[in-house]
């Protein structure tokens, strides 16, 4: 039995160091430069996670999936995802800091969305009320 549990205590370690090396190099969750690179690592870690039954983890990297999707232009199913079911199982879950990572998200992607309304408008002319209110 002292074996089993020694060998399962080196399998859990090693499984950790892997999945920090794929926290920091998958460059800080995901990379806009390259998302598809943030995605590899994504599943990677998700994949160690599943390994060591690390829930917090794995619902995590359906943050930086969904992260990726809107950075390589599906925002509206990056949205839907967030909304309709990260958010509603951090709550049945608990877990105030994964639902606030999807508030970030959330908020970034509508911050982008507003950035880009009052650039498409300055360059024609000075941002007009009424493109204000269709951002927000």
């Amino acid at each position: 039995m002292a074996r089993f549990l020694e060998y399962q205590g080196s399998r859990r370690y090693v499984i950790l160091v892997e999945m920090a090396k794929h926290q920091s190099f998958g460059g800080g969750w995901a990379s806009v430069r390259n998302p598809e690179h943030s995605i590899y690592h994504a599943l990677c870690l998700r994949r160690l996670a599943t390994l060591i039954q690390d829930d917090a983890t794995i619902r995590k990297t359906k943050v930086f999936l969904a992260y990726a999707a809107w950075w390589t232009g599906q925002r509206r199913v990056s949205q839907q995802f967030v909304e309709g079911k990260l958010r509603p199982e951090a709550h049945v879950v608990g877990d105030v800091v994964q639902d606030m990572r999807c508030l970030a998200l959330l908020d970034q992607m509508d911050l982008a969305t507003f950035e880009h309304l009052v650039k498409t408008s300055s360059s024609s002319s000075s941002p007009t009320p009424s493109v204000v209110a269709r951002a927000v």
